[in-house]
């Protein structure tokens, strides 16, 4: 392949992404990470029990259909820790496709306006904070079951 061609395929793979991740910024509040991405960020993944490949990528129904459910989750469930998170609306999501005990599941890494506001690279790393408090939480969710466990809020420094 020419140096040109070359470049032409790789503009076109980065306008497409920017066109994909503006699009669905407009319909959900996060950002949905390849399965590549999953696998290269997976040893940071906090999950309780085994997680194996095969890693995945969500489809947006899969991420529509969770965030359906997650505010109304959130608001009647504590978190396994006990700490209640804010109100849901201000959070961003990074969404992951995992293989946890054998069975597909997304996990959702969720951090408050305070971190968000102030950093762009969320959209494309994965955020890792210790501590925090309810400014950052996780959650895993069964997109065969439309269940949500591992309710986890970071605790406090």
């Amino acid at each position: 392949m020419n140096k040109k061609l070359f470049q032409r395929v790789v503009l076109t793979i980065l306008i497409c992404f920017v066109i994909t991740t503006l699009t669905l910024a407009d319909e959900i509040p996060g950002a949905i990470f390849s399965k590549e991405k999953t696998e290269e960020f997976a040893s940071k993944l906090l999950v309780t029990g085994e997680l194996t490949p095969p890693f995945w990528t969500p489809k947006i129904e899969e991420v529509r259909a969770l965030e359906k459910l997650l505010p109304e989750f959130v608001r009647k469930n504590a978190p396994q820790n006990g700490k209640p998170i804010g109100t849901i609306s201000k959070y961003k999501r990074q969404y992951f496709g995992i293989t946890k005990n054998g069975k597909k599941q997304i996990y959702i890494n969720a951090f408050c306006e305070q971190y968000w506001s102030q950093k762009e690279d969320w959209r494309s790393k994965f955020v890792f904070v210790f501590d925090g408090g309810n400014c950052y939480f996780q959650i895993l969710f069964d997109p065969t079951t439309n269940e949500f466990t591992n309710f986890v809020v970071n605790g406090e420094g």
